[in-house]
Formats: structure tokens, sequence, C-alpha cells
């Protein structure tokens, strides 16, 4: 299950790391980031498409009854769900922080250009791309524990670079790691 969750994790992270290449495309090509969001519709209409042409066979679902707020809200109870939740929360934090926080940290401390600082947006979600998609074969072999607390070490190493170095090279390794 790990493992085929993570692997769905390669379908998201890819949409991810392909804004800033649109981006800088975008300006490139039009001389304004803006034009990626006719871009982005253009995508998202032939998205839409493929999907509507896509057979999906409907399951038959009977509910005993609805789920109110409070039944949704009182799955928290669960210390299991609950840390699903939690862990949810700080992926998303996460990868809005990196997202967010690359660029800047490059642009502060390297002196780069904003074009080409929010390619190491790209870096991130290209490495975090990278390693979900590894990470689903591995955790097909390999139990989930010593994974997390491996990635869990490689993450806090990342970020204590990130924290220590002015140099482009090693914040770009540590962006890398850090996905």
């Amino acid at each position: 299950l790990t493992s085929s969750l993570t692997a769905g994790q390669v379908v998201k992270a890819v949409s991810s790391f392909m804004g800033p290449i649109i981006a800088v495309f975008a300006v490139n090509v039009f001389g304004n980031w803006q034009y990626l969001f006719p871009i982005f519709a253009a995508i998202t209409l032939l998205s839409s498409l493929w999907l509507m042409m896509t057979s999906i066979p409907k399951e038959e679902v009977s509910l005993q009854s609805g789920s109110s707020v409070g039944a949704t809200f009182s799955l928290l109870k669960d210390s299991h769900i609950l840390l699903f939740f939690i862990g949810i929360l700080c992926t998303v934090g996460l990868d809005v922080g990196m997202n967010t926080l690359t660029p800047k940290l490059l642009i502060e401390r390297c002196g780069l250009e904003i074009t080409d600082a929010g390619l190491g947006s790209s870096v991130y979600f290209f490495c975090r791309t990278a390693g979900a998609f590894i990470g689903a074969f591995l955790l097909a072999r390999f139990a989930a524990r010593p994974f997390f607390l491996v990635s869990v070490l490689m993450m806090i190493v990342a970020l204590a670079g990130l924290f220590l170095t002015h140099d482009k090279t090693v914040i770009s390794v540590c962006i890398a790691l850090f996905g």
C-alpha cells in the first residue's frame, strides 16, 4: 500500500516541477511570464477532454447513511488517522514551503535573477518526483519504517545545509536532497 500511494505522488510531482519550467518558457518565447496561464488553461482543457473520453466503470455504492461533519471529524479520534492527517499537512506544507523558499533563497544568497532562481523549484520537484518513483519500488522491497527514518535524516542534513551555506552548488545539492 505504501508503495502504491508513493507511486501516485509521482503524477502530482510532475505537474509541480513543470510549473516553473513553463513560466521560463513563457518569458523566453512570449516575453511575459503571465502567458503561462493560457498554457495552463490549454493543458487543463486537453486533460479534461482526455478524461472525458476515458471509460471509467462505475461502481455500485450503497450508503447506509450519510456522513455528517461531526462523523467525519470523529475519525480523527483514531490515532492512526490523526497521524496520517498530520502527515498530509506536513507534506503539503513542505512542498509549498520549498516552492516559495527555493527561489527566494537563490536570489538572496546567490544573486540569481528570478527566472533562473525559479528553476530551483523545478530542481526540488524533479527530485521529489524521482524520489517518489524510486521510493515506490524500494518500498515494495523494504520496510516502511527504516525507509522513512533514512528519508527524514536526509531531509535534516539538507535543511542544515540550506541554513549554513551561501554556495549555489551546495544549495542546489541540498534542495535536491531535500526533494
